[in-house]
Formats: C-alpha cells, structure tokens, sequence
C-alpha cells in the first residue's frame, strides 16, 4: 500500500460538503436526526448497562427506519433472542404492511451449531446477496463473535465489521463492563472487551439509566459523530407502554441530568451516634 498525495479542487470540496450535508437515511428520532441521520458505510454503535432498554431501542430504530425508508433492506442480527421472541415483542409496535418485507432476520440462537467463520459468511452473504442498506446487531457483546473471546480476538472481529461498511452500514449494540451506571455517566471505555471497537466507530452513543424511586430515566449521549456537527448532546427517552418503544427522544441540557442524577436512588450509611 502506498501514501497518495492530497488532490483538492473546488468541485471534490463542494462534493465532500453536499454528502456532509446529504440526509440518506429517513428519521424522526431526535438524537439521530441531530447529525442528519444513521450515515450510509458508517459504523454506529451504541453502549448501554443490563436492562437499560436496548431492545426497547433496537425495536425503535427498526421500526422508524423501515417505516421512514421504505426502499430500503435491513438485516437484524440477534445474538440472544430467537426470531419469534423478537417478533413477539416486535409485533406490539407496528401495523401489518408490507415494508415489513424489506426486514430479514438472523439469530444465533435459532442457529447453535454455527461456528464463527459460518456465522461471518452468512451474514455476509445476505448483506451481498439481498443489498442490504442497514445491519442492526443486538447485540455484538453477546455474540459468538464476540463474547468470551481473547481481547486480539474480539479486535480482529471489530476489523471485520468495520470492513462490512465498505458494502452497507452498521448500527451495534454492546453491554457495558459493569453495573455502576447509577453513580456516574458512562463513556466509551465502559464497554464490555476490547476497546477497539469502539475506536473503530464514527458515531458512538450511550444510553445512561438512571433510577429514582420505582422510575428509570432513560438518557442518550452522543459521544463521538464524526463529520458532523451537533447542537444537543442529551437526549431523554420516553416509553409507550402500548407499543414497547420509545415515542420520542427529547433534547435536555446537562443541568437536567445532574437534577436527575441527585434525586437517583442510593444506599445510605446511619450516622454513627
């Protein structure tokens, strides 16, 4: 491989600036549309604790887009439910159409004998074979990929989807490393293994739980969104209890958080007398 030279003229840089500038994939979702959208050949990945409500948001993401894009192909990959315990939860958010069509369904679970090599070439193969637009991933940390390999190993495997985006784009989902979301806002060295995912990302998010009394504030924080300028960092997310997604996403400033944060629930010590 060699270095190439810089080659700028006005016609390259006012082409570099309309893609900037392009919306190429649909949304309503606020904290998306704050950088125009998922990016097409990007990497998205987003981090969340146990029980945070990623499958709440990965039902969410999936719906908005098929609905908003409807020319557009989507692979789900699942790695801990079965293709009908998606579709059970999935069922209770959207209406019978035919843009449903456009959804195909991978789950490790319906498939346990797969090894690593043939899960990677399946699922190459349905990205070539059926020109899939948009791979959502829920989630990569618990994967056969992924999970419970050596951290070279978990490093080669973020390489491999980074090399996907040269043929569609990537929304994952990964666990973080532990549970101490309710003292402290996560960033991107709280996920799960390697980090070199997530330096290998262009737009990295956290969704931040946070629980007070029987409550649970749901927060996104945009970290990082390469090539792309952002005017609102924090966004709360709001549950429909009806259809088991998030109805909107609302832009709040970080004096919210912290008010949030200080009315969090926490153990407290007796003052000794």
């Amino acid at each position: 491989m060699y270095a190439s030279k810089i080659e700028l003229d006005k016609e390259k840089i006012a082409e570099y600036k309309t893609q900037s500038n392009t919306i190429y994939f649909n949304t309503k979702i606020n904290f998306l549309h704050q950088h125009k959208g998922l990016r097409p050949n990007k990497m998205h990945l987003l981090i969340a604790p146990t029980h945070a409500g990623k499958s709440t948001l990965v039902r969410t993401l999936l719906i908005d887009f098929v609905f908003r894009n409807k020319d557009k192909k989507v692979l789900l990959v699942l790695s801990e439910e079965t293709k009908d315990d998606f579709l059970a939860e999935f069922s209770n958010g959207v209406p019978d159409d035919d843009v449903l069509g456009n959804i195909r369904i991978l789950s490790e679970q319906d498939w346990s004998n797969a090894d690593i090599e043939e899960i990677q070439k399946n699922i190459k193969e349905h990205i070539n074979h059926f020109c899939i637009d948009m791979v959502f991933f829920d989630n990569i940390t618990t994967s056969k990929l992924y999970n419970d390999r050596s951290v070279k190993e978990q490093s080669q495997v973020s390489t491999w989807l980074k090399n996907l985006t040269k043929h569609t784009s990537l929304f994952l989902i990964a666990h973080s490393l532990g549970n101490d979301f309710n003292n402290r806002l996560l960033d991107e060295n709280d996920i799960r293994g390697s980090k070199t995912i997530t330096n290998l990302t262009e737009f990295l998010y956290i969704l931040q739980p946070f629980y007070v009394g029987e409550r649970i504030y749901q927060f996104i924080n945009i970290i990082k969104h390469r090539g792309q300028e952002i005017k609102n960092r924090f966004y709360q997310l709001h549950y429909n209890n009806r259809y088991k997604i998030f109805e909107n996403a609302d832009p709040v400033d970080f004096e919210e958080i912290a008010r949030i944060f200080r009315l969090r629930n926490k153990l407290t010590e007796n003052k000794k007398r």
